[in-house]
């Protein structure tokens, strides 16, 4: 079509442009070309629009990609959900993605739209995080709950207004940071087995008792009040007695002891209290004397 040809046309140029007033003078016959193009041919501008912006979107600089935001946002209200489902999923991926484009999707109210951008999205500042965090359905959270790295403020804000998927998922995420009292409470509200385990999904690092340095970093794959399970990269013995750094919650140490091992993984059991880590109540550790009456699995 002839209006999908021309505004194709002009969006290439834009790429090219080196002069702010000349980009901004060629969105202007943009936006007028739009005004004139049909329902059909919107959403084919939008999907030409996309496929412009990733072919040449490593070499843009910051004034072009925010034209082509511009560019974006002013479709956004003539296009299909779907058309913006497909548009979220691509860029909000992406380093470089639209910054007001992907403000825009991370607060619709469609989960198929925020979703991406709200799990993925590296643009977004924390602050606009937690504000969609502190008013967003549970569906939102659980999508917040999955991104790369979450602070503490963050997580204190998802185990305050999560639902029972949202904790056992922020339990789950190896980049999840967490105040000692946030993490104890998201333990006692996280679905747990008949044995108290919780499942994790959380680095640690395993200290020599004696002289305090790393021995190994791995990761804990559950928790119950008595002890927890710790799977490494690669087969590693471990001392009988070490420290337990939670590297994500405080760097908070706990004495442990290594009851068992088969290949990966291994089993142990706390022998300091777990008082700091799991809520205010104390939790009485039981007095286990074998591997099979250790409250983790094998």
């Amino acid at each position: 079509m002839p209006e999908q040809a021309a505004i194709l046309e002009q969006a290439v140029a834009l790429t090219d442009l080196a002069s702010s007033d000349a980009r901004k003078a060629l969105f202007a016959e943009i936006e007028e070309t739009l005004k004139t193009a049909s329902e059909r041919s919107r959403a084919r501008i939008l999907t030409g629009t996309k496929r412009l912006f990733l072919k040449h979107a490593d070499r843009l600089d910051s004034d072009a990609i925010a034209l082509f935001d511009d560019l974006f946002l002013h479709q956004t209200g003539s296009v299909d959900i779907d058309a913006l489902e497909a548009l979220s999923q691509v860029l909000a991926p992406l380093p470089y993605a639209p910054v007001k484009l992907m403000q825009f999707f991370a607060n619709h109210d469609s989960i198929a739209i925020a979703g991406p951008v709200l799990t993925q999205a590296t643009c977004l500042e924390p602050e606009e995080i937690f504000g969609i965090a502190s008013q967003c359905s549970q569906q939102h959270l659980l999508a917040i709950c999955q991104r790369a790295a979450i602070d503490e403020h963050l997580a204190a804000l998802l185990i305050d207004r999560g639902d029972q998927k949202v904790i056992d998922t922020l339990a789950k995420n190896p980049g999840a940071k967490y105040q000692i009292e946030d993490f104890g409470m998201m333990l006692g509200r996280a679905t747990a087995d008949e044995r108290a385990r919780v499942l994790m999904s959380m680095p640690v690092e395993v200290l020599n008792a004696e002289t305090g340095p790393a021995y190994v970093r791995c990761m804990m794959v559950d928790i119950s009040p008595g002890g927890a399970k710790l799977q490494f990269v690669n087969p590693v013995p471990l001392p009988e007695t070490f420290i337990l750094e939670f590297t994500n919650v405080d760097k908070t140490r706990i004495t442990a002891r290594n009851i068992w091992q088969k290949e990966n993984i291994a089993g142990l059991f706390f022998t300091s209290s777990l008082c700091a880590l799991w809520g205010a109540t104390p939790v009485p550790l039981p007095n286990v004397r074998t591997a099979a009456d250790l409250p983790v699995a094998r």
